[in-house]
């Protein structure tokens, strides 16, 4: 097995790879590609069953690229990325040190094979990433703001509890609903996790975000998923989603939710796991890509822009057929910046409507921008690249 490391990739496309190495490994055809477009250097670690590299780390300093050409197949997979220094430690099944993010995979058949890849955000977030698989019907899943944001948001967003916060990079751990509600004394002494049970007269770990029992019955995972949405059960239009007030006029909880899975999807637009049972309604960022022969992961991968990106991920989120706006009497939007990240979003009854909406002088700024248009079944229906030139 060899892995190449080429730095500074976006300056020139003739440099050469600087250093070459070999690693006993049995054989394979897969290749993955990773990069750091991030400000600061990250270490990078494969575990997986089997580990492919034997579970050792790669430093990798802004603008890096690893390419790992000639993988054997291997499942159950994660890429970490340490925003500190691990040390020369070695594990092939678990993470060295917690100061990290991850991606999850699965290689294997080669070429003609299917990787399957999405992003998890379940356990904790921390560094935007993308992932997606070689061919052309790929579908990206990806997190899709910059550094700097992500760095905000940490700090000033994380609606539950911020760890292993370094002021060096500027980066910590902001933990998952579930997470964060298991420790002692959560369940029932932060009002956090405990609405879950007021509201929803459920007691079970699952209420704020954790697994459920494989046999439990496949409705229970939907109103699940529905009471992290503060939705109603299979309600797979995500306008729906993180709407209702989550308290009556009396303070009564009637429509609690996951409000770490609202900043997930809502605050940062990403389209991956915020809770385990997120895949239900086809939320997740799940991929499945057939011949797809390589997969990319790019750390920071919005530093130059990411909008085609934030657009494809979104259509692979919706499942039912695209309709046509002019039979609609319901227009979501979205305007994003190059990006990607949402600078206006709502919901009109007209295409003029939409268009009074994304054009007020008043507020947008001169440049580029993207807009997305769904029916009312939560379907991508168009985008458009869009000049402001007031």
């Amino acid at each position: 097995m060899k892995y190449s490391r080429q730095s500074a990739r976006q300056l020139s496309f003739a440099l050469t790879a600087l250093s070459v190495f070999a690693i006993s490994a049995p054989a394979g055809n897969q290749k993955v590609v990773v990069a750091n477009d991030c400000p600061v250097t990250l270490w990078i670690h494969f575990t997986g069953n089997p580990a492919p590299d034997g579970g050792i780390t790669h430093k990798m300093v802004p603008n890096d690229t690893l390419t790992f050409p000639n993988w054997p197949d291997f499942g159950a997979g994660r890429c970490w990325a340490y925003y500190l220094d691990p040390g020369t430690k070695t594990n092939g099944s678990a993470p060295i040190m917690p100061q990290n993010g991850f991606v999850e995979m699965t290689v294997s058949g080669g070429a003609t094979g299917v990787q399957n890849y999405n992003i998890s955000c379940v356990d904790y977030t921390t560094l935007p990433v993308k992932v997606v698989g070689g061919s052309a019907s790929c579908i990206p899943t990806i997190i899709p703001v910059t550094f700097a944001e992500m760095q905000y948001q940490l700090k000033h967003g994380c609606p539950t509890q911020l760890n292993f916060f370094d002021s060096t990079v500027g980066l910590g751990i902001c933990l998952g609903s579930y997470d964060y509600c298991v420790q002692p004394g959560f369940d029932t002494g932060n009002i956090y996790c405990n609405k879950m049970w007021l509201g929803h007269h459920h007691h079970g770990t699952e209420v704020y975000g954790g697994s459920l029992n494989p046999g439990s019955p496949n409705s229970l995972f939907d109103s699940i998923a529905a009471w992290q949405r503060g939705t109603f059960y299979q309600d797979a239009d995500s306008a729906d989603y993180w709407k209702k007030p989550e308290q009556d006029s009396t303070g009564k909880w009637v429509n609690p939710y996951n409000r770490y899975a609202k900043w997930i999807h809502k605050t940062m637009n990403a389209q991956v796991y915020a809770f385990a049972n997120d895949d239900h309604q086809n939320q997740s960022g799940f991929q499945a890509c057939p011949n797809c022969g390589e997969l990319d992961i790019t750390w920071c991968p919005c530093e130059h822009g990411c909008a085609d990106d934030v657009l494809a991920a979104t259509k692979a989120a919706n499942f039912t057929p695209v309709m046509r706006l002019q039979d609609e009497k319901f227009i979501r939007y979205t305007l994003f910046a190059p990006n990607g990240k949402t600078i206006r979003a709502g919901v009109a009854t007209s295409m003029e409507e939409v268009s009074r909406a994304i054009s007020n002088k008043l507020t947008l700024a001169r440049g580029v921008y993207f807009i997305a248009l769904y029916g009312k079944d939560g379907a991508l229906a168009a985008s458009k690249r869009m000049l402001a030139t007031w």
